[in-house]
């Protein structure tokens, strides 16, 4: 993983929750370093839902999101679905607003996705690592 990701990664860990089925959410700031862009917009962005949505906002709906739930990740965060789309668009689909940022972040997750789909249909299980017991000392 690049360097600049791996920087983001560790600045962002306290920023990610795990429900209890697994999935992700990750704050609106986590999610614009992701992104490489600035919070403030993407937050303009999901409040956009109101009144003129913006093109991100648009995207998000077409892909299902309803604009009361896109309004909704300024205040709970941003679910990995949504965050998935996010990346998307800001890595082929923001014209001048394309961020190199996303597209190292969206190949390195699509790296992951595709290694744990391609375990998973052939039945891999990473092998458990052996649990270490501690002996006594003697005196």
């Amino acid at each position: 993983m690049n360097t600049i990701l791996t920087q983001i990664q560790e600045n962002i860990k306290s920023e990610i929750k795990i429900d209890s089925e697994g999935k992700a959410v990750v704050s609106i700031q986590g999610a614009a370093r992701l992104a490489g862009i600035d919070v403030a917009a993407l937050s303009r962005s999901f409040q956009s839902v109101v009144k003129k949505p913006t093109k991100l906002a648009r995207f998000l709906m077409e892909y299902g999101f309803e604009g009361v739930v896109i309004l909704d990740f300024n205040k709970n965060g941003v679910p990995d679905i949504a965050l998935s789309l996010i990346l998307n668009y800001y890595a082929h689909h923001a014209g001048a607003y394309c961020t190199e940022i996303a597209k190292m972040t969206l190949i390195s997750f699509s790296t992951v996705g595709i290694r744990y789909w391609c375990q998973k249909t052939v039945g891999y299980e990473q092998p458990k690592k052996p649990r270490i017991v501690p002996t006594k000392r003697t005196k």
